[in-house]
């Protein structure tokens, strides 16, 4: 077991250095940006989506996507940012006060990962979950975990993390930059730039 750990955090370490900041996007709620990670090689990438953290022992968390996924991961949101819409008209049409509901969104699974000490652990993969939230008469759509766990080790749980949306522009700022075509643009800019050097 000490050897599959040990194993596990060193590859993780290794994608943890190969990372390169590939954009940032802003939340009104936060009042604060955060950073989206990309480790590419070719035309294959995987996206790493700075979140907010619940949890002392990180101050972010990270939501995990991959050229494989990427339609599905945006799909999530487009569905959800949908639903939270129709929900804001029915919210102002019934003066609705104080609400928390479940939004159920389909979804296929992700896995999200956090820093420790010196490594990156990843978590078993789940569903995205997303919430309507009426707080103080301000309406959200929340993306949530409430608990991770790694497969590696079960005594390493965080406490989730909760980005809320509270208009289009807050939808918008997150994804952007997360459409295939303008990852596809970055690795191939990027590699230009790298060609120049030859």
């Amino acid at each position: 077991m000490k050897k599959i750990l040990f194993i596990f955090i060193f590859i993780t370490g290794l994608f943890s250095a190969q990372r390169t900041q590939y954009e940032k996007y802003y939340n009104s709620f936060q009042n604060k940006s955060y950073n989206i990670y990309i480790k590419y090689k070719k035309d294959k990438y995987e996206i790493s989506v700075g979140l907010p953290s619940n949890d002392i022992i990180s101050e972010f968390v990270y939501v995990d996507f991959s050229n494989r996924n990427n339609t599905d991961f945006l799909n999530a949101f487009l569905l959800a940012q949908e639903k939270f819409n129709e929900w804001k008209k029915i919210k102002e049409k019934e003066n609705l006060g104080d609400v928390s509901k479940e939004m159920e969104i389909d979804s296929k699974k992700f896995t999200y990962s956090f820093v420790y000490g010196d490594s990156l652990y990843s978590t078993n993969p789940g569903k995205l979950k997303f919430k309507f939230l009426i707080e103080k008469n301000i309406p959200y759509c929340v993306f949530y975990a409430n608990g991770l766990g790694t497969p590696t080790n079960h005594y390493m749980r965080m406490n989730g993390f909760e980005l809320r949306f509270s208009n289009d522009e807050d939808f918008s700022s997150f994804l952007k930059n997360l459409a295939q075509n303008k990852i596809l643009d970055f690795i191939k800019n990027n590699e230009q730039k790298k060609d120049l050097l030859k």
